[in-house]
């Protein structure tokens, strides 16, 4: 701790040096990322397509090696509290998960039983070159741990309409079931969910915006397959809305349209920090999106992908 602290204080000196190498250090991501950029091909998606329940609250793509789903909350009242209250829709054209991606199916509400079936959905059939994406865009909240894996004694949770889903949950679902080769990405927006899907890694830089830091073990959990997991905030903080919208995920939306979607997993989550700093300068909320991983091998710098 005390090795951590003088090279913490040695940053912070260098802080000034790193602001002004800034731009240059984009400029040298986006050439690293447009010489390594990678392309899928597709074909269009023979699932058969369920019924809606009048509701666009969750919502599944796929196409040939690659699954999508989104479930944010709008104008619902969650039945198993009376003081959530669900806001931050983002639009579907706001979310570019990838050009070969068909128009999402509507899967019905966001229910704990719709999520859960959704997440079997999503790492069905999954095999090794897949890829597949998650986003979550509503409530979370937290509660005593049971089986003594969470280091600061809370489970985290994200709240569908008429339940929470835990952590614990969420990882053996969905993270332990995605197979070696392939990749998961999920995007928490929502409070309390730093180590929301019970990842054991997670990236802290030197400083907000930094893309220097180390990497720290938060948890022990093992999965086979590739799992990166942007959140909203860290565990003990909230996430917030920007308008009509959710924060995160705006800043999400406008960094990689800023980079052409070119742009490495670390710089990403800099430059989202970066937005959502210069944005809370003029409001109230504070939260800082985090970067969690499933391997201490996962390589930082690698172009984001999907």
């Amino acid at each position: 701790d005390e090795e951590d602290d003088e090279e913490d204080d040695e940053e912070e000196d260098d802080e000034e040096d790193d602001e002004e190498d800034d731009e240059e250090d984009d400029e040298e991501d986006d050439e690293e990322v447009a010489a390594t950029s990678r392309k899928s091909k597709s074909k269009a998606s023979k699932k058969k397509k369920k019924p809606g329940l009048g509701s666009y609250a969750l919502s599944v793509a796929k196409s040939a090696s690659k699954k999508a789903l989104k479930a944010f909350m709008s104008q619902f009242e969650t039945k198993f509290t009376d003081t959530n209250k669900i806001t931050g829709e983002v639009a579907e054209s706001d979310v570019e998960l990838a050009s070969e991606l068909p128009e999402p199916e509507v899967w019905g509400e966001p229910t704990k039983a719709n999520i859960l079936e959704c997440f079997d959905w999503l790492v069905a059939d999954a095999q090794a070159g897949d890829s597949m994406f998650f986003s979550f865009s509503g409530h979370g909240s937290n509660r005593e741990d049971e089986d003594n894996d969470e280091d600061d004694g809370m489970d985290e949770t994200i709240c569908a309409l008429d339940d929470e889903i835990v952590d614990d949950q969420i990882h053996d679902v969905l993270v332990k079931r995605v197979p070696k080769g392939a990749c998961l990405t999920a995007l928490l927006d929502c409070c309390h969910s730093g180590t929301g899907m019970d990842l054991p890694y997670s990236f802290h830089p030197t400083s907000t915006s930094s893309k220097v830091g180390e990497v720290v073990r938060v948890g022990r959990k093992k999965s086979p397959g590739q799992t990166v997991m942007i959140s909203g905030c860290e565990d003990d903080n909230v996430s917030a809305d920007d308008g009509d919208s959710s924060a995160m995920t705006l800043a999400f939306v406008a960094v990689l349209r800023g980079y052409n979607f070119k742009i490495s997993y670390v710089a990403l989550v800099a430059k989202m920090r970066k937005y959502l700093a210069e944005k809370q300068r003029k409001s109230e909320f504070n939260q800082v999106p985090q970067l969690g991983f499933n391997s201490r091998q996962f390589d930082l710098n690698q172009p984001f992908a999907l």
